[in-house]
């Protein structure tokens, strides 16, 4: 997946002033990365994705990442399992993974 490309797309969709991107930009590069193994576009989208086009709410979430990267995934790509919290009833577990996973993709093609 070219999550750099969607990335590019989501910030122009959620922020379409060209200053405000820019200032968008700026506070994601504030993300530190040297010791994440993780891609840092995936953990771009899901900042934006959680900020809901707030600039305010991006300072947060670059906070949040720069201390366990995770958490943004996870409020990103698994919105309905955080939610819900830890449950040990497999089914309703892989319901609500199936219906996380469609929910990001679905918002990743739009």
């Amino acid at each position: 997946m070219d999550y750099k490309k969607i990335l590019n797309n989501k910030i122009q969709e959620y922020f379409p002033d060209v200053k405000i991107q820019e200032k968008v930009f700026i506070e994601l590069e504030k993300c530190r990365f040297e010791d994440w193994k993780i891609e840092k576009d995936r953990v771009f989208l899901s900042i934006i994705k959680c900020s809901n086009g707030n600039i305010d709410r991006i300072k947060q979430l670059v906070t949040v990442a720069n201390k366990d990267y995770r958490d943004v995934l996870a409020w990103a790509e698994n919105p309905n399992k955080m939610k819900q919290g830890f449950t040990t009833n497999k089914k309703e577990y892989l319901e609500l993974e199936k219906k996380d996973k469609e929910q990001f993709n679905n918002w990743l093609k739009s």
